[in-house]
């Protein structure tokens, strides 16, 4: 029996360099381009890698869990596609709540600021049960 898995939540996550680390940066390239740029892939790359293991190991709670997909790269900042995908069916979906999807929202967030990076999230595509989630303000 083949599974059809659907997709719940399509988002895009930008986590864009906060002031600070911005203002270093921009100090750093005056003085050496290319050690900057060798650092600015290493910072985006562990950035990455810490939060696809904290979206990973964190919340087990959470009924579904997310994927995220890095789609582009800048200088100052990396961003995503957020991505829910289920094969449950309409009554194991039920017992989703909103908290479910949000929750992983602020994980990215939290580890996103650890880093010294800002996160703006915009909605692209949401199916029940999340037809009706509103994103709050602050993971805007």
């Amino acid at each position: 029996m083949p599974f059809k898995k659907e997709v719940l939540i399509v988002n895009r996550v930008s986590l864009v360099m906060g002031d600070e680390l911005a203002r270093k940066w921009g100090d750093s390239a005056q003085k050496n381009r290319r050690k900057t740029q060798y650092a600015t892939a290493i910072i985006l790359g562990k950035l990455q890698k810490d939060v696809t293991l904290a979206l990973a190991l964190e919340n087990p709670e959470a009924c579904l869990r997310p994927e995220l997909l890095w789609v582009d790269y800048g200088s100052l900042s990396v961003s995503g596609l957020f991505v829910i995908a289920s094969s449950a069916d309409e009554e194991m979906l039920n017992h989703v709540e909103d908290n479910d999807y949000l929750i992983h929202l602020h994980t990215i967030k939290r580890v996103a600021n650890e880093h010294g990076f800002n996160m703006m999230v915009t909605p692209i595509q949401a199916a029940w049960p999340f037809k009706n989630t509103t994103i709050p303000l602050e993971l805007k």
